[in-house]
């Protein structure tokens, strides 16, 4: 067991943001280690915000089907063009600064770092390139959605009161 304690109260890190393809695919099928993840990060004081570039019947869908609980949905037009400003929003909904949160998403605008977030993880889906990387700093690459925690762990941002196998 290793004890999650390295979010460092400095980086002031209150939510997390993800986006819903991060975590199933089309049909229905979760991604291994997403809802593990999911569960992981509301055992702690962290906000949780979706962001879905789907309808509300799939998102409705994918609520049912186990993805769970999260302070705010962002439901963004699918055909719209998609950019930072949707995860500003959400941020803004779940009333946290960008700087003081991290995003994860599987197709992240090259510019999310332009509205304030600091901390990215860009998941290429269970392992396969699926979209382009952003080159930022602040963001992780990883292979697969149950690897969010330990990424940021090894990153040290991440300060947590509960135990990850």
């Amino acid at each position: 067991m290793l004890e999650v304690e390295k979010w460092l109260d400095e980086r002031h890190i209150l939510a997390v943001v993800f986006g819903l393809d991060t975590l199933a695919r089309t049909g229905g099928k979760f991604f291994d280690g997403a809802l593990e993840t999911l569960e992981m990060f509301r055992k702690t004081e962290i906000r949780m915000g979706l962001i879905a570039y789907e309808n509300i019947g799939w998102v409705n869908f994918m609520l049912d089907l186990g993805v769970g609980k999260f302070d705010h949905i962002e439901i963004v037009n699918p055909f719209g063009d998609r950019g930072p400003q949707d995860w500003r929003n959400a941020f803004g909904a779940l009333k946290i600064w960008p700087q003081n949160g991290i995003v994860v998403g599987d197709n992240l605008p090259e510019d999310i770092h332009e509205i304030g977030v600091r901390y990215s993880v860009c998941v290429s889906r269970n392992g396969e390139i699926h979209r382009a990387k952003t080159g930022h700093e602040g963001t992780i690459n990883i292979g697969s959605v149950a690897c969010v925690t330990s990424a940021l762990l090894v990153a040290g941002r991440l300060r947590n009161k509960v135990m990850v196998k």
